[in-house]
């Protein structure tokens, strides 16, 4: 997760959190998210992860990539802290291709306008 201010992603600025789940996790699991038992064994308990996830966000907007997945997996360990889903604006992120064929993430407002103006 990266910060955006203004038109520029912050990506110095960014969190990067291995919650540990609390179950073993599945061979579709593995497959998935490409993390194995012993890659999650020191993770953080997924209350923290959440403070730490709701610190690092605050009121902002959430731009995100099937943002809708995460938000759906993300509110139920929200509401027991907070008693309420996440309330922040939510932009549906798409990521475009270029003319070499490769999926770029814009990092301004400039390669991006669409999503810019969706944000004011």
């Amino acid at each position: 997760m990266v910060r955006i201010v203004g038109n520029r992603l912050l990506t110095s600025q960014r969190l990067e959190l291995l919650v540990r789940p609390e179950r073993a996790m599945t061979a579709e699991n593995v497959r998935v998210h490409r993390l194995r038992d012993q890659d999650v064994a020191h993770g953080i308990h997924a209350v923290q992860a959440t403070r730490q996830l709701m610190d690092f966000i605050g009121s902002r907007t959430l731009v995100g990539y099937y943002l809708e997945f995460d938000v759906a997996m993300l509110n139920p360990e929200i509401w027991p802290l907070l008693g309420l889903r996440l309330p922040q604006p939510k932009i549906e992120y798409q990521p475009f291709t270029t003319t070499t064929g490769t999926v770029s993430s814009p990092r301004t407002c400039k390669e991006a306008p669409s999503i810019c103006a969706s944000r004011r």
